[in-house]
């Protein structure tokens, strides 16, 4: 929570913003988590569904004709989209490695603030390397937010503090 009023130091600017900016990411990495994981969790039922249904149809129906077969056939059909979806797009993954992100950059936003505890420009500045050496590997290491999970993440807002 770092006050913007200190304009005359350079250094406590950028913690401001860098502040804003891992909060910002924060918020679109757990945006893309709970995305993902609702992605995954829908595949997953959608696949156990289809299946509990073609073995319902299979046991009530005869499924060498008519409409039993045409039933038999679109839950198989949607029974392997839905797994082959869940397989290749790799939902589960992705949300494990937004959570991942979003809890480096939470670390990282609470080293920010500690930082900007210390006060003088020559403590500030000091930490400023080691600080963004740590957020270049946390961003190498991070996947990708969708566009429009990130915009929505800026268009939520922050609090006055944090802008």
């Amino acid at each position: 929570m770092i006050r913007e009023d200190d304009d005359a130091n350079p250094s406590r600017q950028l913690l401001v913003e860098w502040e804003r900016r891992t909060r910002l990411n924060l918020k679109s990495h757990n945006m893309a988590e709970r995305f993902y994981d609702r992605a995954n969790l829908l595949c997953s039922m959608l696949a156990i569904g289809t299946l509990v249904g073609l073995g319902t149809a299979a046991a009530s129906f005869n499924l060498t004709t008519g409409s039993g077969r045409a039933t038999a056939i679109s839950l198989s059909v949607l029974a392997a989209a839905a797994t082959s979806l869940q397989a290749v797009a790799g939902y589960g993954g992705l949300a494990e490695a937004h959570r991942i992100a979003a809890r480096r950059h939470a670390a990282l936003s609470r080293r920010v603030e500690r930082i900007a505890l210390k006060g003088s420009r020559e403590a500030i500045g000091a930490d400023l390397d080691s600080l963004q050496r740590e957020w270049d590997l946390i961003s190498e290491a991070a996947p990708n937010v969708p566009p429009r999970l990130r915009s929505a993440a800026k268009r939520s807002g922050f609090p006055r503090h944090f802008v």
